[in-house]
């Protein structure tokens, strides 16, 4: 039996945290291969993006030299302005994209309501609907990345 202990109580209670305990995990040697070479795939992909990145900074820093001087805070700022106006640009994009694509989830789950009389969705129904978007965006018959 699953047994879970308050450890640690939090002002928000879903964000105390809890110890989980009474759980028996059945394991085989594949699963356990399989995440040993995942975890060998990430470990190769780390290490090149390290790589890659230690040159970045060497090539930064041999074209522009000054960029060492500037100031802990003021690299900060400068980064920080970059990267936010990137997300910006592109959460914009995406929410656009998304709510497009809830209009039209929308449409489909009153149109099963309406023909199919049903007035709340199970999370069986939710599942195969959303199974069917799945198929069709994969199928190409939708294309979220058009939605504008």
């Amino acid at each position: 039996m699953i047994k879970y202990k308050l450890i640690k109580k939090h002002e928000a209670p879903e964000l105390s945290t809890l110890e989980k305990s009474g759980m028996k995990v059945e394991i085989n040697l594949a699963d356990t291969l399989r995440n040993f070479e995942y975890n060998k795939k990430q470990i190769e992909a780390i290490e090149a993006e390290l790589k890659l990145k230690k040159a970045l900074i060497i090539n930064i820093v041999t074209n522009y030299p000054d960029v060492v001087k500037i100031e802990d805070k003021m690299q900060i700022a400068c980064h920080t302005y970059y990267e936010t106006n990137r997300y910006v640009a592109i959460a914009e994009e995406k929410l656009i994209e998304f709510k497009e694509a809830q209009k039209e989830l929308e449409e489909e789950i009153n149109e099963i309501k309406k023909q199919t009389g049903i007035s709340k969705l199970s999370a069986e129904e939710v599942a195969k609907i959303s199974k069917s978007i799945k198929e069709k965006v994969e199928s190409g018959k939708v294309d979220l990345t058009k939605l504008k």
